[in-house]
């Protein structure tokens, strides 16, 4: 019975690590909603988003004419101007300290569901041939390793917890800096 559980999790997991990686380990629905709202509302095509978004990603400037051209040339037709820093500022925290870190979490994420679906589908055969094996039913208990298997899967829910809550934290201040920028390009409406 038990064995059926965890070989169900098993597949459940590697059903939705296939199927919904981009859902599950990519920016939520809401930080996606905020973006298109600041490009809405700025003005930005998505290329031009994306261009603007990795000028501003750069830590070395080498250029700074070059900086204040592409800069110039991007920000062209847009409600962005190109002297409004605080704008510049807070894109370039999302993508220099915000973005990467929940990259970082987001590998976590992966090699968790991924050892979590190993640890699940092996520990689900272990269990379905102790439970089907008659010899080592009359010998061992399974009650030891019952205590082992859900020790470990235990731990597997803390990581993942502690992983989910720090996403969560990242999400939520690319989330606060997209609602300043869409403010500020309303003039504080």
């Amino acid at each position: 019975m038990l064995a059926d559980i965890y070989l169900g999790t098993a597949l459940a997991i590697f059903l939705a690590i296939f199927g919904w990686s981009e859902t599950i380990f990519g920016l939520s629905q809401r930080t996606k909603e905020k973006e298109a709202e600041f490009m809405r509302r700025a003005e930005l095509t998505p290329s031009k988003y994306l261009e603007l978004r990795k000028l501003v990603s750069t830590n070395n400037v080498t250029n700074q004419g070059e900086y204040t051209k592409s800069l110039m040339r991007i920000l062209k037709d847009t409600k962005i101007k190109s002297g409004d820093s605080n704008i510049l500022n807070k894109l370039g925290q999302n993508e220099q300290l915000f973005l990467p870190k929940l990259e970082n979490y987001s590998f976590f994420k992966k090699l968790i569901a991924c050892l979590l679906f190993l640890y699940l589908y092996t520990a689900g055969t272990i269990m379905l041939i102790m439970e089907n094996s008659s010899v080592t039913n009359n010998l061992v208990s399974l009650n030891p390793e019952i205590i082992v298997l859900q020790s470990v899967l235990l731990i597997f829910v803390i990581a993942g917890g502690f992983v989910y809550i720090k996403t969560n934290k990242y999400e939520r201040n690319i989330q606060l800096n997209l609602n300043s920028l869409i403010i500020q390009i309303n003039g504080g409406k």
